[in-house]
């Protein structure tokens, strides 16, 4: 960062975080100001430049694992090293007395305060005084400010003051895993995939040195072997009897599903099940969803539907948040179409799905997790119980009839497993979709090049969908559980180990996908991914979701003549299913 009225470049580096030290794009920092509505939520009762500061590490994933802020002068002139516990327990970063407000956070001078040390006791301390706080960016101001050099501190000194405690050691309020292991932190933590970029670097990372990556010492979700690329996972999932799913196949909160269990509320849909049960429950719908059976079945309504919410966008006038307007919807109309229920019904399975995936989301779960977990199987309990009685009662052409009246070796289904059928099919049957449909589009906005080429070319659009779903890949894991003890990728599993597999790590393999970060529908391999998973496992709704993406898309791109993002993109906070939740984007469209 350079200030030219000023000559100087300002580096800030964060130490003990991934490498070490660590430095940062600060500016992609920066834009987080924007995309924090309230930077408070992220530490309640604080204000000032620590929140500010707290909900930068957050997001970047960094606020456990990072030690130390170091802030250097280009020049030499002065250096200040701080330790980061200081700065989010107390409003290290404050506005100097007798300074007017920055205006629009872009201005003004800045001084460091130590808490329980008066700052001209600390060399190097009042040299950042001409450091200017922009946002989240830290970087110099001009002229007329005090540059006088200052002498570096170093850690020891700065850990020598009152007040100030050494990150190694265990604080009061931290989580032991995250010092022990951060790699493994980006699976358990759902708020480290709202950064994917970040998120990527270190599952390639780990593909590189420790594709299957012990993640222990995590009291809330136990100990697992996290397993990250393409051809490990496939090695799991083929070998379904040695790698069972059991009814823990979510790496949940352990006291969640305790809390299941002891309410007899334990989920025990398709993926939650292994052979031979497995094979007799999805033998239920499996004809059902084949293709042949869903063009003759839906493949008319899911045009009209296509075709419906494409023409939902010219009533925006030119200008919507996609994800909550359009792409949250059309996959949920689809699917509650497949079940025959009324439109009136669908805030309830929006509502409930929400809260059953994106329970570490505060913006969807309303409750603590557990609670918000168990509060949403009720809620789908409640609901399906009653949809079961009218099936029974007055049979339609649905697939809620099917489940309703099915038979397993003569006997009806259980209330929990007729409950999971259900569930696995509403919810994953929208949520997952509408995160490739929003996801799909904003790759598309992210490079316009291959919006182009699908526009000119329309017959690249099965690949183009399959690409779109490797892309996003909304649901970033299974767990397994081992049978026996076994070697995958040199590391000894034990009999009663759990692995997760990380199927958003392993559609970036760069060993199965040239240039995986490149987002290309012409992509030869696209349909190698493995968002749908592999093997007795594979997903049931793999050729519906499919239709949908076309239908939609193929609706739409005819119809577009201009459209480009209108803000930035946030997603979910969820660990287990997740996409974009906010998509603005602006656009000119004719009508259909």
């Amino acid at each position: 960062m350079r200030d030219d009225s000023m000559g100087l470049a300002m580096t800030v580096r964060i130490e003990g975080a991934v490498g070490n030290p660590c430095e940062l794009e600060f500016t992609d920092f920066a834009r987080l100001g924007d995309q924090v509505a309230d930077v408070s939520e992220f530490v309640p009762g604080r204000s000032g430049g620590a929140v500010r500061l707290r909900a930068a590490l957050a997001v970047a994933g960094l606020d456990d694992e990072a030690t130390h802020l170091t802030v250097e002068a280009s020049d030499g002139s002065f250096s200040a090293c701080v330790p980061l516990d200081a700065v989010l327990d107390a409003a290290l970063l404050t506005y100097r007395e007798g300074d007017a407000p920055l205006p629009d956070s872009k201005g003004g001078p800045v001084r460091m305060l130590i808490p329980g040390a008066a700052s001209s006791d600390i060399a190097g301390v009042d040299a950042c005084a001409n450091v200017k706080y922009v946002g989240l960016l830290l970087a110099t101001v001009g002229p007329g400010h005090d540059t006088r050099p200052a002498t570096a501190t170093s850690h020891e000194q700065l850990h020598q003051q009152p007040g100030h405690q050494h990150l190694d050691a265990p604080a009061a309020d931290a989580t032991v895993s995250n010092k022990l292991d951060p790699p493994g932190r980006i699976f358990w933590d759902g708020a480290a995939y709202t950064d994917l970029d970040q998120w990527q670097r270190i599952a390639a990372e780990l593909r590189r040195n420790d594709p299957v990556h012990k993640v222990d010492g995590n009291a809330e979700f136990g100990d697992f072997w996290a397993v990250t690329r393409h051809r490990d996972v496939c090695e799991v999932e083929k070998q379904h009897d040695k790698f069972l799913n059991t009814s823990r196949s979510v790496l949940f909160p352990l006291a969640a599903y305790q809390s299941q269990e002891e309410q007899g509320l334990v989920i025990e849909s398709l993926v939650h099940m292994d052979d031979p049960l497995h094979r007799a429950y999805r033998g239920l719908t499996n004809d059902w969803f084949k293709p042949g059976n869903l063009k003759k079945t839906v493949g008319t309504r899911v045009d009209q539907l296509a075709k419906r919410f494409v023409d939902r966008m010219l009533e925006y006038d030119g200008e919507c948040d996609f994800a909550r307007d359009i792409g949250l919807f059309y996959p949920l109309h689809v699917i509650m179409s497949l079940f025959g229920v009324p439109e009136s019904d669908e805030p309830l399975m929006l509502s409930l799905t929400q809260q059953l995936f994106g329970n570490e989301d505060v913006e969807f779960a309303s409750a603590e997790r557990v609670e918000a977990i168990i509060t949403a199987v009720l809620g789908f309990k409640e609901y399906f119980d009653k949809l079961t009685a009218a099936r029974r009662a007055q049979p339609a052409d649905d697939i809620a009839t099917v489940i309703a009246n099915a038979l397993i070796d003569g006997k009806r289904m259980s209330d929990m497993e007729q409950l999971s059928y259900y569930m696995i099919i509403a919810t994953a049957g929208h949520d997952t979709t509408s995160s490739s449909v929003t996801g799909g589009l904003g790759a598309l906005l992210w490079n316009p090049d291959q919006l182009a080429a699908l526009q000119a070319d329309p017959s690249l659009m099965d690949n183009a969908v399959d690409e779109m779903i490797r892309w996003v890949t909304p649901v970033r894991h299974f767990m397994r559980h081992a049978t026996e003890d076994y070697v995958l990728g040199g590391k000894k599993i034990a009999a009663g180990d759990r692995l997760l597999m990380s199927y958003l790590s392993a559609n970036r393999d760069e060993t199965v996908f040239e240039d995986p970060d490149r987002f290309d529908i012409r992509r030869h391999n696209a349909d190698q991914h493995l968002a749908f998973g592999i093997g007795v496992h594979f997903c049931l709704g793999a050729h519906l979701a499919r239709m949908e993406m076309r239908a939609f898309f193929n609706e739409l791109l005819p119809r577009l003549e201009f459209i480009e993002l209108a803000g930035d993109e946030k997603h979910t906070t969820a660990s287990f299913v997740g996409g974009i939740k906010n998509l603005p984007i602006r656009y000119r469209l004719r009508a259909g």
